[in-house]
């Protein structure tokens, strides 16, 4: 994912810059392609941050990995994540 975000990046602002350069200016859609750039980034990053946790989750449903020690087997799991998951979580708790 992330090898793909670079070349994205990468594309992008060789995109910006030819149109620059030929042009010189950016037009509004150029602003569009890069709020889409922005976005994309954004959400390759969320995902990153999320994704130990989401193994974590897949992990403890294959009786692979023992629920994290705490006051609930699944605190240290984001909120966002138990509620995607709660109907499967719900049938481990009982």
């Amino acid at each position: 994912m992330g090898l793909l975000l670079g070349i994205a990046v990468v594309v992008a602002g060789g995109r910006v810059t030819v149109r620059y350069l030929q042009f010189n200016r950016v037009t509004i859609d150029d602003g569009f392609f890069f709020l889409a750039v922005l976005t994309l980034i954004a959400g390759t990053i969320l995902l990153y941050l999320d994704l130990p946790y989401v193994y974590l989750v897949e992990d403890i449903e294959a009786g692979i990995r023992a629920p994290p020690a705490g006051t609930s087997c699944y605190a240290n799991i984001p909120k966002t994540l138990l509620y995607h998951y709660s109907d499967e979580l719900r049938l481990i708790d009982s």
